[in-house]
C-alpha cells in the first residue's frame, strides 16, 4: 500500500479520535492535564511490540525518547486548545502550522527539499487548511487558544522530524516507535507531582462512569492505531513535509464528523453552518483534494 493512502487512513482515524476528544474534554473529562496523563500512561501498551524491536543504538534511542516527550507535551497543548475552540478549527490550524514548521525543520535537520509538483501540492494542502479554519466573524482568534495551537504545532513537528531522523538512520520501525512511546509513558508521571494535578487525575478515575471509561479506551485505541500508521508513513515516505501537509485531509474529515454529530450534541460539537460556511468548506476541500491528486499523480 502506498504511503499516501496509509497517511490518509491515519488522518481519518485521527479525525474520529479528535472528534471524540472534543466530546470527552467538554464534559466527562474536562481537564487537559488529566487527559494528557492517561494518554501518556497508556503509551506503555506499545511494549507488546518489543519482540519486533531491534533498535539498540544509544543515540537513536535517546532521540526516539525525546520525540515521545515532545509529542506528549504537544498533546497537552492540543487538548488545551481543543477545550477553547471548535474542533475543526483547532485541528486545522495546528495542522497547517505543523506542516510549515516541519517543512523548515526537515530542511534544516534532514536536508529535505521538494520538487516543483510537490511544492504545488504542499501549497494547495496548506492553503486548503487555512481556508477551512477561517472564521469570518472572528478576525482575531482566542489569544490563549492560539498560544496553545502554536506550541502544539511546533512540538508535534519537532517530534515527527526527530522520528524521521531515527527511521532514516535505522531500518527498524518498531524500535524507534517503542522507545518514543516509552519516553511519553515515563514523562507522563511528571503530571502527578503537583498535588492539585493528582487530585484531579484520580478524582476523574473514580467518578467517570463505565460507559465513558470504555469510550475513552476505545478512542485511545483508535488514536494508537492512527499514530502507528502515521509513523510508518513517516518511515516509508521520502518527504516528511508532505506527510504533515496531508493533515489537511484530516480537517475535512473532522468538519464532516463534527457537522453530522453537532445535530445530536449541539452544545458540545457546535459547528456554524450557513451558505457562506458551506461554500468556504467546499472550496477548502477542493484545494485539499487537488493537492492530494497532484501527489498521487506526480509522487
Amino acid at each position: 500500500m502506498s504511503w499516501l493512502f496509509i497517511t490518509i487512513l491515519a488522518y481519518f482515524l485521527f479525525a474520529a479520535n479528535q472528534t471524540t476528544d472534543k466530546f470527552l474534554l467538554s464534559k466527562p473529562i474536562p481537564n487537559a492535564i488529566a487527559y494528557t496523563f492517561y494518554e501518556g500512561a497508556l503509551s506503555i501498551v506499545a511494549l507488546i511490540f518489543v519482540p519486533f524491536s531491534t533498535l539498540i543504538i544509544p543515540r537513536l534511542i535517546t532521540i526516539s525518547f525525546i520525540a515521545g516527550i515532545l509529542h506528549l507535551f504537544g498533546l497537552y497543548a492540543f487538548f488545551s486548545a481543543l477545550r477553547k475552540m471548535e474542533a475543526s478549527r483547532a485541528v486545522s490550524l495546528i495542522g497547517a502550522l505543523m506542516a510549515v514548521f516541519s517543512f523548515y525543520l526537515a530542511f534544516i535537520i534532514l536536508g529535505e527539499n521538494l520538487n516543483s509538483y510537490q511544492y504545488m501540492a504542499f501549497l494547495c494542502l496548506i492553503i486548503g487548511g487555512i481556508v477551512i479554519s477561517y472564521e469570518r466573524k472572528k478576525i482575531c482568534y482566542n489569544i490563549e487558544a492560539l498560544k496553545f495551537i502554536l506550541l502544539a504545532a511546533l512540538l508535534f513537528a519537532s517530534s515527527d522530524v526527530f522520528m524521521k531522523f531515527v527511521f532514516l538512520k535505522s531500518n527498524h520501525f518498531w524500535g524507534g516507535f517503542i522507545w518514543s512511546r516509552f519516553g511519553a509513558f515515563l514523562i507522563s508521571f511528571l503530571f502527578l507531582i503537583p498535588q492539585r494535578n493528582r487530585r484531579e487525575i484520580f478524582s476523574i478515575a473514580g467518578t467517570t462512569g463505565t460507559g465513558i471509561s470504555l469510550l475513552f479506551l476505545v478512542n485511545k485505541s483508535i488514536a494508537g492505531t492512527a499514530f502507528i500508521l502515521k509513523n510508518f508513513a513517516l518511515k516509508v515516505s521520502s518527504q516528511i513535509s508532505l506527510v504533515n501537509a496531508l493533515q489537511s485531509t484530516q480537517f475535512a474529515f473532522v468538519f464532516g464528523l463534527t457537522t453530522l454529530l453537532s445535530y445530536k450534541l449541539p452544545k458540545i460539537l457546535k459547528e456554524e453552518i450557513n451558505y457562506y460556511v458551506i461554500f468556504q468548506k467546499i472550496f477548502a476541500i477542493f484545494l485539499i483534494a487537488l493537492g492530494f491528486l497532484i501527489l498521487a499523480i506526480f509522487k
